[in-house]
């Protein structure tokens, strides 16, 4: 029964997340920059604020994004844009749902921050990667 709630629930989501999207994508200026394909993820994140550094760990989720950094000592998530590309040393740990990677991530932001909401970025440059294996439940 628990699983019926949970995919009906995500569904739910889903639905409304597909209902919302074209309004989303044409009231603001950075809602823009979420829907356009970045050819320069340092300039188009320019008009959102400037880039940033955090400490956090970096893993695979299901759902979307499916990239997400939590903020090491924070309840904060950054949701990975799911347009942008990824630095060349973490391509190797982005591939499994396995591997968690923990280091020092620069980051651009898309959208701007609000309290409650994950806040979306693209990743400029990672460093001090310590990959990780998932911890299980």
């Amino acid at each position: 029964m628990t699983i019926v709630r949970t995919v009906c629930n995500n569904l739910s989501k889903l639905m409304l997340s597909l209902a919302l999207l074209p309004g989303v994508c044409s009231v603001a200026t950075a809602a823009n920059q979420v829907c356009a394909p970045a050819a320069n993820a340092a300039a188009n994140a320019s008009s959102v604020g400037k880039p940033f550094t955090v400490r956090g760990r970096l893993s695979a989720w299901n759902g979307a994004p499916t990239h997400r950094i939590w903020i090491i000592g924070t309840t904060r998530i950054l949701g990975v844009h799911g347009g942008s590309t990824m630095p060349d040393n973490l391509l190797a740990f982005t591939q499994s749902f396995d591997v968690e990677v923990v280091g020092n991530f620069v980051v651009c932001p898309v959208t701007k921050s609000h309290p409650g909401v994950m806040q979306m970025v693209r990743i400029v440059s990672a460093s001090k990667l310590r990959p990780q294996p998932r911890a299980t439940e």
